[in-house]
């Protein structure tokens, strides 16, 4: 921890990498990072347990070693070297694996699996489908919806375990009243209140007059002549 502490305070120059591509499994750095070898030394004092499921190593393609000597040698190596994800996806598939779960923003590693495995029976799902396009919660249905069809034991039952308790909890809790950021550009000071107008006196109105309409009277425009 000492030693990130003193990696990270000193002044680095900052590269932006588009995460379109996987930029991260081109080929070696000409050195290594010097963050390696400090990482390697804090984890010499980290006790590792034995997993239990399978966990493969991005960099090998293979299932970490059981030793924890081992293991902490194939994961300071993480820092330095390159992603082989061909090479783990197919090492999962040789071992058995038909349904892989992608927990994330986004379905890329999906696409890549699909392309890797392409035309091999596989259920690939990802919990970010629409990748932010619906709502989160949607996806979540729709992947463990995915997940059962495939033939896998999902607890629905603990879909809302919960949720109820957690909405009274929200419900009773006492919200804020709303509040509103002001700058020069939307504050409006005060305006002196005007005294009440004088009540205008009531208006007469004419008495309703009764109109009588008389037929016109028809006059010949012309004589005629006997």
């Amino acid at each position: 921890l000492e030693a990130w502490r003193r990696e990270t305070a000193r002044e680095k120059p900052a590269l932006t990498v588009k995460i379109s591509g996987a930029n991260h499994v081109s080929d070696r750095p000409k050195r290594p990072p010097r963050a390696a070898a400090p990482f390697a030394d804090e984890l010499k004092g980290v006790k590792l347990r034995k997993s239990a499921v399978p966990v493969y190593a991005n960099t090998t393609g293979r299932k970490y070693p059981s030793t924890p000597a081992a293991a902490r040698k194939a994961l300071s190596k993480q820092l330095v070297s390159p992603v082989d994800f061909v090479q783990c996806v197919r090492a999962m598939f040789d071992d058995g694996i038909r349904t892989f779960v992608e927990v994330g923003p986004g379905r890329r590693l999906s696409g890549l699996i699909g392309e890797i495995l392409a035309g091999e029976e596989i259920t690939v799902v990802a919990v970010d489908a629409s990748s932010g396009q619906r709502s989160g919660l949607v996806d979540l249905a729709r992947m463990l919806a995915q997940f059962a069809a495939a033939g896998h034991a999902v607890a629905l039952d603990r879909w809302d375990e919960g949720a109820l308790e957690a909405w009274r909890r929200e419900t009773a809790r006492e919200k804020p009243a709303l509040t509103v950021k002001i700058s020069g550009a939307n504050h409006v000071s005060d305006r002196p209140k005007r005294p009440p107008r004088a009540a205008a006196p009531p208006r007469h109105r004419q008495p309703y007059r009764r109109l009588q309409m008389r037929p016109p009277r028809w006059r010949p425009t012309h004589r005629t002549r006997k």
